[in-house]
């Protein structure tokens, strides 16, 4: 039986989201024993210098989640990289994009945060954990490579100060 993680606060959704990969960031633990800790950035610095997140960043603000995830967390974030974004269907990262869809666009961010912070073999041990949309997300190793649902996890365990970022290569889409 796999644990899951309590429900998450809708409003807590912003601070998950941003927090989002850096290929430069240090994953929690990875330094030598004695070293001091490496500069640490928030999720959404960490999104904004990576450089490879920035259709996620306007999303976030699009969909107004962006304040509301600087305020809380420890968050983990299932941060679907531009690549995975412009993947899309034809049409459909352009009609989610769209003002009026704020609140669509909001359900498939959600899906990508979890309340706290798991790094990757603590995502394994639980097996799967619940979204701020409120529906789970199944971890797996499969070929020997982290799954995080249908995604593949191209980067993993990027430590910022208000939670951790696992990047994707594949956007997650609520079940509605």
């Amino acid at each position: 039986m796999h644990r899951r993680s309590a429900p998450l606060r809708s409003g807590a959704l912003l601070a998950a989201l941003t927090a989002v990969l850096t290929t430069t960031a240090v994953p929690a633990g990875a330094r030598p024993h004695g070293e001091p800790d490496p500069v640490r950035l928030s999720i959404v610095e960490t999104a904004r210098d990576a450089g490879t997140f920035s259709t996620l960043l306007a999303a976030l603000q699009l969909s107004g989640l962006a304040p509301e995830l600087a305020t809380s967390g420890p968050w983990t974030v299932l941060a679907p990289t531009d690549e995975a974004l412009e993947a899309l269907p034809p049409g459909a990262l352009e009609r989610l994009l769209r003002p009026a869809n704020a609140s669509a666009l909001r359900s498939v961010l959600a899906m990508h945060v979890i309340p706290g912070r798991y790094a990757a073999r603590a995502v394994l041990a639980v097996g799967e954990a619940e979204t701020l949309a409120g529906e789970s997300v199944v971890f797996s190793i499969e070929a020997g490579r982290l799954r995080a649902g249908a995604a593949g996890v191209v980067a993993n365990d990027i430590d910022c100060t208000d939670g951790v970022v696992h990047a994707i290569d594949a956007v997650l889409l609520p079940s509605s």
